[in-house]
């Protein structure tokens, strides 16, 4: 902890990717000191009700920036911890809030990204990767800006960027080595080896929303075949 970290009275928590063993110390020490807490539902079931007890907590299911005024007027008094998914310096609402309050005001307690904990369960190494989010949206960069990257990992999720998540995954199977990850560190998570088959099974516009491509909480990973690692052959 830094000199000035006590003062700092807005703390802005990473939660990890889901599974309870994800959750850091520091994140569970930071809601303990906390005396209001923001979050989702399902971000306050990873902390036991001796840490979180339930009149500290201040249900958001999602963040918006008219949510802003509320945390500041409970910061005025106390202090607060705003619980994020993930980790915070990871296409999180952390971004937003150190706009608005400023890093000064703010201590930023780092959480296990879904992205390290899939790598991870793959057995690839992650620091090359380039990170690129279609979370309910079509992202800027095309499918062929992604040809010659080493390591790649697509946050995606919803019907939304399905296709977008499908395409990708098809025009890259001839240089990349391709898994589908969804559910990483819960009980459902699923690691999925893309090739042929699974294509033609997981097609968005036949499978619907039942597509491994349209599902919540899921990571497509993409791994240069030439790139030497034997999770990868």
């Amino acid at each position: 902890m830094t000199s000035n970290s006590c003062e700092k009275k807005i703390m802005i928590v990473g939660c990890g990717p889901g599974g309870k063993d994800y959750l850091t110390l520091a994140a569970l020490n930071a809601v303990r000191a906390a005396q209001t807490v923001f979050g989702a539902a399902r971000l306050f079931e990873l902390f036991e009700q001796t840490d979180l007890p339930a009149a500290k907590r201040v249900p958001l299911e999602t963040f918006h920036k008219d949510d802003l005024g509320q945390i500041a007027a409970a910061a005025e008094k106390n202090i607060v911890a705003i619980l994020v998914t993930g980790d915070p310096g990871c296409y999180s609402f952390a971004r937003m809030l150190l706009n608005h309050f400023g890093a000064s005001r703010c201590r930023v307690i780092a959480g296990v990204s879904s992205v390290q904990a899939a790598f991870s369960a793959i057995g690839l190494p992650w620091q090359e990767a380039r990170i690129v989010s279609v979370h309910g949206r079509n992202p800027s960069v095309s499918h062929d800006a992604l040809t010659d990257e080493t390591a790649v990992a697509i946050l995606g999720g919803g019907k939304e960027s399905a296709m977008w998540l499908y395409d990708c995954a098809k025009k890259l199977l001839t240089t990349h080595a391709v898994w589908l990850c969804h559910d990483v560190t819960l009980q459902s998570e699923t690691i999925l080896p893309i090739d042929e088959s699974v294509l033609q099974s997981n097609h968005p516009n036949s499978a619907g929303e039942s597509s491994a491509f349209a599902q919540n909480r899921t990571i497509l990973l993409l791994w240069k075949k030439d790139s030497g690692s034997d999770s990868a052959t």
